[in-house]
């Protein structure tokens, strides 16, 4: 069978079980003209499988072939292909191209061990990428290349995977950016040299004095708003002796002029002007 008709006739089928059925039926036609056998039934597990071997024979003979060449002739690479170590393998009746490695002692696959090698500018590889995508729920460019790889190495995966999810109208409906709302002015407080006061606690404070126990204690929240500076300081009670007992050495330590003070609280707010 010329690969060149197999390539031309699945060039106008977009989906990829369809691609492969027509070879499937394509070579079962052959075995009825020539091997004179006689099918009764549907499309078994094993003629699916051989056409897409079939399919990938045609694929790595049209995009590889100066690297068959060297392959059977037991010479090295010259395209970056080299750097994969691939090996022939014509255990599935054709001569197909697999990626190399050091895992021939593990008990896995043959096709998780080596996995078969394929071009990414082909029509096929496309649309069963895509079949990849589509079936797994409209999977990510990571996702597909972890399902691409379980079986097959695509050359530059990753950067086809991304084409087809960028392209994919419903992933491209359903993550599309959202307008954003203009925000409005700064507020006067953002744009004098004011701070923002606020309290948080109770928290336990200790003592490194035996027998004592955990004393009741605050957190002043000190924020400049000219500089965004933020300071932190311990006090003892909810009065006002001793909030500024505690805050008057960070307020005079400023170096931009303190102009007013804003205590943040639940349900007011009080200012008070220095």
């Amino acid at each position: 069978m010329d690969r060149n008709h197999v390539l031309e006739k699945l060039a106008n089928i977009s989906s990829y079980n369809r691609c492969v059925r027509t070879v499937a039926y394509m070579l079962r036609f052959v075995q009825i003209t020539h091997m004179k056998r006689k099918f009764e039934t549907t499309l078994s597990s094993e003629e699916l499988r051989n056409a897409s071997y079939c399919i990938i024979w045609n694929i790595q003979q049209l995009s590889f072939v100066e690297d068959i060449r060297q392959l059977q002739k037991d010479q090295p690479l010259r395209s970056h292909l080299k750097f994969l170590n691939p090996l022939l393998d014509r255990s599935t009746g054709f001569s197909l191209i697999r990626v190399g490695g050091r895992l021939d002692n593990v008990e896995f696959e043959n096709f998780e061990k080596h996995p078969i090698l394929l071009p990414s500018k082909s029509h096929f590889v496309w649309i069963y990428v895509r079949h990849l995508h589509l079936r797994n729920c409209h999977a990510g460019p990571k996702a597909v290349v972890a399902l691409i790889r379980l079986e097959y190495w695509i050359v530059n995966a990753r950067d086809l995977a991304r084409r087809i999810v960028r392209t994919c109208m419903a992933c491209v409906r359903y993550k599309s950016k959202l307008e954003r709302q203009l925000m409005g002015s700064l507020p006067v407080e953002r744009l004098r040299p004011e701070h923002h006061i606020d309290f948080c606690g109770p928290i336990n404070t200790y003592v490194r004095i035996r027998g004592r126990g955990p004393t009741k204690s605050y957190l002043a929240v000190f924020i400049c708003l000219a500089s965004k500076a933020v300071h932190i300081e311990v006090v003892s009670q909810l009065y006002t002796k001793a909030f500024w007992l505690h805050s008057n050495e960070w307020l005079l330590g400023e170096r931009c002029p303190l102009t007013s003070i804003v205590i943040m609280e639940l349900t007011s707010w009080v200012q008070q002007r220095s």
